[in-house]
């Protein structure tokens, strides 16, 4: 799938502005506009019962006040999470937004978004692409050009396409890639291949950038070092250092 028209900038705010905000809450997108992000990347989960939110991690005891695993725990006692005091007191009571919220939020700012699927097993990813190419009909009308849809999870990824051809999609791995490899991505309408920048050199980016995959870099937050990766041509970086979103 050849995309015409690239929805990101060269940088990209990494859970929202999450330097300045905790991660993956309505302030951290709020924030990343007040800084001059004009792209975000966030996280999406499922809940026990099916409600699509934006969260990082597995469990809940890093970000919020919660214990166990997000995925097996119902929406009605993530509303009730405070996922901001471990930031700080500032974002005291914070809430964990929902997949509807974000949408509607980032639409309102004029931000365009990286979502990430978080699922890794079938059933859930199954009901998450059907979940979200709900929301983003509703909640999203300029999907097809100012979105990303990426994952680690290819079978995840395989959902939304199947939902949605216009999409593009981009695959999240730490592996290098072979040409071979490459060309599989392209048959299978990827866009783009997320990496860690540490694994990245010339020859490599050259390589993907002729078999028509675009190339982004995680998590960069040094402006010596998002030069180097521009100079190699590297189609964007994941930042949280709001200092690098312009």
């Amino acid at each position: 799938m050849t995309i015409k028209h690239w929805p990101l900038s060269f940088a990209i705010a990494h859970r929202g502005a999450s330097m300045l905000a905790p991660e993956n809450t309505i302030s951290a997108l709020k924030k990343a506009k007040d800084a001059h992000a004009h792209s975000v990347e966030c996280d999406i989960q499922l809940t026990r019962d099916h409600e699509a939110v934006i969260f990082h991690d597995e469990t809940l005891a890093r970000t919020t006040n919660g214990r166990g695993r997000l995925s097996e725990t119902i929406f009605s006692k993530i509303q009730t999470l405070d996922a901001g005091s471990w930031f700080s007191t500032d974002y005291k009571n914070e809430r964990v937004p929902t997949l509807a919220e974000w949408l509607k939020t980032a639409a309102l700012l004029k931000l365009n978004l990286n979502l990430e699927i978080k699922s890794t097993r079938k059933k859930e990813s199954i009901a998450l692409a059907e979940l979200l190419i709900d929301h983003l009909q509703k909640f999203w009308p300029t999907h097809s050009t100012s979105l990303l849809i990426s994952s680690s999870n290819q079978f995840a990824l395989m959902q939304v396409a199947e939902r949605a051809k216009s999409l593009p999609l981009g695959l999240i791995t730490e592996k290098l890639l072979t040409q071979k490899n490459a060309v599989e991505l392209i048959n299978a309408n990827m866009v783009s291949v997320h990496q860690p920048h540490q694994l990245l050199n010339q020859q490599y980016i050259d390589m993907l950038h002729a078999n028509d995959l675009r190339v982004l870099a995680y998590t960069v937050n040094d402006l010596n070092r998002l030069q180097e990766l521009q100079a190699m041509g590297v189609d964007g970086i994941f930042t949280d250092n709001h200092a690098l979103f312009e």
